[in-house]
């Protein structure tokens, strides 16, 4: 999904880029294989900013789509919601899978006139298992549904 510009709200071209469904890993839930994670963001003097890491997709056709953008009190704040796109669904690839996982991109420009000092990025549904202590991110499981990474930029 994107480019998405959020207009004033100072964060800019902001692009969600997911695994295509053919590129995706099996990783059973139970199994703990692979666990969520965002890596610090990269960002550059002109505001640009990458954010790599993986993520788990629960259908053949789910994707992680920009669901808010806003930067409010020094926190540039990207919230992700978890959908599914029932048009691209065919026989051969049917709602639910179970777990799936694969690399997400996140790219965006921070307007330098909001002088913010934490980028927050919140996933707002989805299936998730988060390493606190290295991701930052609110320990869920399958049956929790939000997690927050906080960033200091």
């Amino acid at each position: 999904m994107g480019p998405l510009t959020a207009a004033n709200h100072g964060l800019q071209d902001v692009t969600i880029t997911n695994t295509p469904h053919d590129n995706r890993k099996n990783s059973p839930l139970l199994a703990r294989l692979n666990l969520d994670y965002l890596d610090e963001p990269v960002i550059e003097s002109n505001g640009t900013f990458t954010i790599t890491g993986a993520l788990h997709y629960t259908h053949a056709c789910g994707y992680y789509g920009i669901n808010y953008l806003d930067v409010v009190d020094g926190e540039a704040i990207i919230a992700l919601a978890y959908t599914i796109d029932e048009a691209t669904c065919t026989p051969e690839h049917p709602g639910r899978l179970g777990a799936r996982y694969g690399p997400i991109t996140i790219t965006g420009k921070l307007d330098p006139s909001m002088d913010a000092d934490h980028l927050i990025v919140t996933f707002l549904s989805g299936v998730h298992a988060y390493k606190l202590e290295e991701s930052g991110g609110d320990w869920g499981g399958p049956w929790r549904s939000v997690a927050n990474w906080h960033f200091h930029i």
